[in-house]
């Protein structure tokens, strides 16, 4: 009977005029628990024994009515945490419309103001390039005002020391490129042939840097094997600037920067490691030329004996001599008569074996140093 009151509750659920919920009446719903209540009250003391269990159901009612106001508790701790969560984020929503609204409005304004520069695009146009050019002139103006102070700089450095050579030709390189380019922008823009004036002054002192640093970097290459012995690390320093500058050299010629000097250090190297060697070759070379010259000095007595050794007092006269005859046998000493009348003379000859010998030492010496140079400096690629 209980059962089908409540499912007629149900059926028959309260609504408003619009057919929504209406709020749930309380005192009807209290009515029917109490109506529910001495139903099931009802039902369990239905019999005179069902008296003898009344304290039992006292506890069971009990227990189960602290069941139910902790479930109670524990759910409406969690409504009351979710309607929490729900404001937080209602708020949150809210701020978040706020800020949308101001950038609408914001991009409406940016609208309308684009709206009213699309009529003077050209113009706009022309000052961004106007802009751009000031600020690109005025950042070469910069730099070519700066230019002799870096150079003198780049030039401290070649006096400090060798250590900074590679240091130097890379800050000389950049300035060599910016002193191109002002050269060529000279070229182009101006209305009709003239000399660079003012500028001519800023760009010379580039231009004698970097022939003081050539002069230094061909008179260490002369010195190569100096260098390999004492400093293995300058000579790799000078062989790491000659392939900068071969890509550099490469470089322009693929970009076809006409105005821009191949300098060739690789060539100029060559000729200045050829020359060196020329140059210690040089005794050898004509040494080897000499074949058949006179190189050795004899002397030969009256009678066309070989004198090995004389001796004389201090008055120059002849008091010993040592000779070899025509056969090679050495002859006995000679006599103070034969002293006192004997001549001696000197022939020079080419003498083959010392010839050889000389000119074969310094090939060896030379093989050697070489040598000695490789051993040197190819530890520095590694």
């Amino acid at each position: 009977m209980n059962k089908g009151k409540g499912a007629s509750s149900k059926e028959a659920g309260p609504s408003t005029a619009d057919g929504g919920p209406q709020a749930p009446n309380i005192s009807q719903q209290a009515l029917e628990a109490r109506e529910a209540g001495i139903a099931d009250v009802q039902r369990l003391l239905a019999a005179p024994e069902d008296l003898q269990r009344l304290e039992h159901l006292r506890a069971e009612v009990a227990s189960k009515l602290s069941s139910a106001r902790s479930a109670l508790s524990s759910s409406t701790a969690a409504q009351i945490d979710a309607a929490k969560y729900g404001l937080q984020l209602l708020d949150k929503s809210h701020r978040h419309i706020a800020k949308l609204r101001l950038c609408i409005d914001k991009i409406d304004d940016l609208c309308a103001e684009c709206s009213n520069l699309v009529e003077h695009h050209d113009k706009i146009r022309a000052l961004s390039h106007a802009h751009r050019n000031i600020t690109q002139v005025l950042d070469e103006l910069g730099d070519i005002i700066d230019l002799p102070m870096r150079a003198a700089a780049v030039e401290e450095l070649l006096q400090s020391g060798d250590e900074g050579l590679v240091a130097a030709f890379e800050g000389l390189t950049v300035l060599e490129g910016t002193s191109n380019n002002i050269k060529e922008a000279w070229r182009r823009n101006a209305k009709k042939a003239q000399d660079l004036g003012e500028l001519a002054q800023y760009l010379t002192q580039v231009g004698d840097a970097m022939q003081t640093f050539e002069r230094r970097l061909w008179s260490l290459a002369w010195s190569y094997h100096t260098l390999a012995q004492q400093k293995p690390r300058t000579l790799v320093d000078i062989a790491r600037i000659v392939e900068m500058q071969e890509q550099m050299d490469a470089h322009y010629v693929a970009t076809k920067a006409a105005y821009v000097r191949p300098r060739h250090y690789k060539e100029r190297l060559m000729l200045e490691i050829e020359a060196a060697v020329t140059r210690r070759f040089a005794p050898l070379l004509a040494l080897a030329g000499q074949h058949g010259a006179p190189n050795a000095k004899v002397k030969y007595d009256q009678d066309g004996n070989r004198v090995l050794r004389e001796e004389r007092d201090y008055l120059g006269s002849l008091v010993d001599v040592e000779r070899v005859g025509s056969q090679g046998r050495q002859l006995p000493g000679a006599t103070d008569a034969e002293l006192a009348v004997m001549q001696i003379h000197e022939e020079e000859i080419f003498d083959e074996t010392f010839w050889l010998e000389t000119l074969l030492g310094g090939c060896t010496a030379l093989e050697t140093e070489l040598a000695e140079a490789y051993d040197y400096v190819s530890p520095c690629f590694s």
